[in-house]
């Protein structure tokens, strides 16, 4: 019986740095997009019509194509930034696997003005194929972001990415 309470132990230990592992991939792939790169972004998301985000404006992304959409729109506002994940809670079950964090950073927006920004974030994982995929990350509204992301000559919709 020991036994067995220590293999579930190790394997609650190696899911968990799996999704800390998965999560810094994210936020390797968020700076990627801040730098014009969108590809890392799409190897960390699911790619089904059940993913979501709420993101910093207010808004509400439902499936892929409208999550892709929105950091293909940011991606054009944005001419470099970083981000960096705090304060990590993991939590894991079998299948799905969530990650609570504070998500700090700076961002310079396509007409050169510079912004840092800070907020609670959720991010949910699912196990797909035996490789952790994001499906569904959440933010706290940034007034800051907002703003400096705001008419910008690229933009397509509020606030400008």
């Amino acid at each position: 019986m020991a036994t067995q309470t220590v293999v579930k132990v190790q394997g609650k230990a190696e899911a968990e740095d799996q999704i800390r592992q998965a999560h810094g991939r994210f936020a390797s792939a968020i700076e990627a997009m801040f730098n014009g790169d969108l590809a890392p972004l799409g190897e960390v998301w699911s790619h089904g019509n059940d993913v979501s985000m709420f993101d910093p404006f207010g808004g509400r992304q439902l499936g892929w194509d409208q999550v892709r959409s929105l950091f293909e729109k940011c991606s054009k506002a944005i001419a470099g930034g970083r981000v960096v994940s705090k304060d990590l809670r993991v939590h894991v079950g079998s299948d799905i696997a969530y990650v609570t964090s504070y998500e700090a950073g700076e961002i310079r927006s396509a007409d050169g003005r510079s912004t840092t920004f800070g907020m609670r974030a959720c991010s949910i994982y699912r196990n797909e194929n035996n490789e952790w995929k994001l499906i569904h990350h959440q933010v706290d509204e940034s007034p800051s972001l907002r703003l400096a992301l705001k008419n910008q000559p690229d933009a397509e919709t509020e606030p400008d990415c």
